[in-house]
C-alpha cells in the first residue's frame, strides 16, 4: 500500500520506519492502558531497534560502495565477525559446559562458515557484499540459534 504511495525510495523507506514506529507505541500504549507496564522495554527496544538498523544500512553501504578485493575482504571480515559473535552468544547460552565458546566456535565455522564459501565459489550465490552479507548473516544466525 505504502508502494502505491510513495515513488521515490527514500520517502518510501521514511513512511514504512514512520508506520513501524507509529505501531510500536500504539503497543506500547496499549501495554499501559491494559496495565501491563512495558513502556519502558517497548520505548528502549525501539530505540535500540533504531540504531542498529541506521549502524548496519551505514556499514552496508559503505562495503557495497568499495570495488575489487577491498569489498570482497571486508565482507569477509564482516562474517567472520559474524561467526565470532554467534559462537559467543550460543555459548553463553550454555555456560556450564567447559570449553563450550571454542565448540561452538569451530561449529560455526565448519557448518555455516564452509557451506557460505562452498556456495560462493561453486557460483550459487554471488560474491558481492550485498548478497554474500545478507546470506551468510541469515545461516550464520540459524546455526547459532539451533546451537543454542
Amino acid at each position: 500500500m505504502l508502494n502505491q504511495l510513495f515513488a521515490d525510495p527514500i520517502h518510501l523507506r521514511l513512511a514504512q520506519a514512520f508506520v513501524a514506529i507509529l505501531l510500536t507505541l500504539l503497543v506500547a500504549y496499549s501495554a499501559r492502558r491494559w496495565a501491563i507496564r512495558l513502556e519502558r522495554e517497548t520505548i528502549i527496544a525501539l530505540a535500540r531497534g533504531i540504531i542498529q538498523i541506521v549502524s548496519v544500512g551505514f556499514v552496508l553501504t559503505f562495503v557495497i560502495t568499495l570495488q575489487g578485493w577491498g569489498q570482497w575482504l571486508l565482507s569477509l571480515l564482516i562474517l567472520v565477525a559474524m561467526m565470532i559473535a554467534a559462537s559467543m552468544i550460543a555459548a553463553r547460552r550454555t555456560q556450564h559446559i567447559p570449553g563450550i565458546w571454542q565448540v561452538a566456535l569451530a561449529a560455526i565455522v565448519c557448518g555455516p562458515g564452509l557451506m557460505i564459501a562452498l556456495l560462493a565459489v561453486i557460483g550459487v550465490i554471488d560474491t558481492d557484499a550485498a548478497t554474500l552479507i545478507p546470506v551468510g548473516s541469515i545461516v550464520i544466525a540459524n546455526a547459532m540459534n539451533t546451537m543454542s
